[in-house]
């Protein structure tokens, strides 16, 4: 529609990394803990990790149209009329990178058993990962950058500019655009200096 800009590739890689650290940097953390051999209690620390995945998953794209990534990038997916498109939209955008995690997750652990009872979820996790892919392809190749799920909802990766009338917590998810921005001016200030050199 009118009036919107398409997202270009560095708001798209900051909303990435973002949610890549948002949703697994402690799980992350919690595995290198496990590796080490330590055998500490990381209850918390799991129950840490999945509340902040529900939250970015689910909880944030329900309340706001948009995940931590999304506001960091100051991005938002619209669809063809400029309304937000619907919460199961978001939902379906963000399990693609969990099935592919559970996809090699269960490659893995089937492979030893592929020829007996490891076949069935062997094959599934090559699914969700040729999944992943499929849609990481159809993206760069899109005229619009669009997923399957953005194709079937019609939804479009934007920029977003705040109205200023935000309070509360809401206020506070779009203040973390200025970290977004700055992180985008520094790497234009590296690409001048490189240039100059």
């Amino acid at each position: 529609p009118e009036g919107y800009e398409l997202a270009g590739n560095m708001p798209r890689y900051i909303g990435w990394i973002i949610n890549f650290a948002w949703n697994f940097g402690v799980a992350i953390g919690l595995l290198s803990i496990i590796a080490s051999g330590a055998d500490p209690d990381l209850t918390v620390g799991w129950g840490a990790a999945g509340l902040m995945i529900i939250v970015n998953w689910l909880v944030m794209p329900i309340w706001t149209g948009r995940n931590i990534g999304e506001f960091v990038s100051r991005t938002k997916f619209i669809n063809s009329s400029g309304n937000k498109p619907m919460a199961f939209h978001a939902i379906l955008n963000n399990s693609i990178g969990f099935l592919s995690l559970i996809g090699i997750m269960m490659m893995m652990m089937s492979f030893q058993d592929i020829s007996t009872t490891g076949m069935v979820p062997f094959i599934t996790g090559v699914v969700f990962v040729v999944f992943w892919i499929f849609n990481f392809f159809l993206k760069k190749n899109s005229d619009f950058s669009q997923g399957i799920f953005d194709l079937a909802f019609s939804a479009y990766l934007v920029k977003h500019v705040a109205s200023g009338t935000e309070t509360g917590w809401l206020a506070r998810f779009e203040s973390l655009g200025d970290l977004g921005d700055k992180w985008q001016q520094k790497n234009a200030d590296r690409q001048i200096k490189a240039k100059e050199k």
